[in-house]
Parts: structure tokens; C-alpha cells; sequence
């Protein structure tokens, strides 16, 4: 329960600020509430990475770096688009 309905009161960023304060954990969770809310879910979630793309942008002098997360893994892709090459 909010004291004097303070969360009727408040804009969604307040509302964020508060619990933030209040529970460090559960920023990520308000965050992405917010981007759902005002853009949709299409900011949350990440595009397909197209390694074809990637590779045709690069140069021999210019490094590709990818930054995975836990439990992703882009080794057979990489097989096959090294196969083609």
C-alpha cells in the first residue's frame, strides 16, 4: 500500500525514481515497464544479427567484436558463413 495513493499521484519516471530508491533491484524491471510503455516492445527486444551483413561491412584492418550472453552461441553460424567463404 502506497501512503496518501501516492502512486496515482506520481508519473511513471517518478514512479521509477521512488522504487529505485527503495529497491535497487527491480530497476532493470521498471526500465523496461517504461520503454514498453512509451515506445513498445520493439526497443526490448534485439535484432537478428545478420552475420553475412556484418561481414561484408568489415575490413581485414578493422576487428569484428561481439558481445554474447550467457547461453548464446553463434559458432555454428560462424561455420557456415566461414564455409561459404
Amino acid at each position: 500500500p502506497w501512503p496518501d495513493n501516492l502512486h496515482e499521484k506520481c508519473t511513471g519516471l517518478e514512479l521509477g525514481l521512488l522504487l529505485e530508491s527503495l529497491r535497487p533491484d527491480g530497476i532493470v524491471r521498471n526500465v523496461q515497464r517504461q520503454v514498453r510503455e512509451k515506445l513498445g516492445d520493439k526497443f526490448l527486444e534485439p535484432p537478428p544479427l545478420d552475420l553475412q551483413q556484418c561481414y561484408d561491412d568489415s575490413a581485414p584492418n578493422v576487428p569484428l567484436i561481439f558481445v554474447l550472453t550467457m547461453g548464446a552461441d553463434p559458432m555454428a553460424e560462424l561455420m557456415k558463413l566461414a564455409v561459404s567463404k
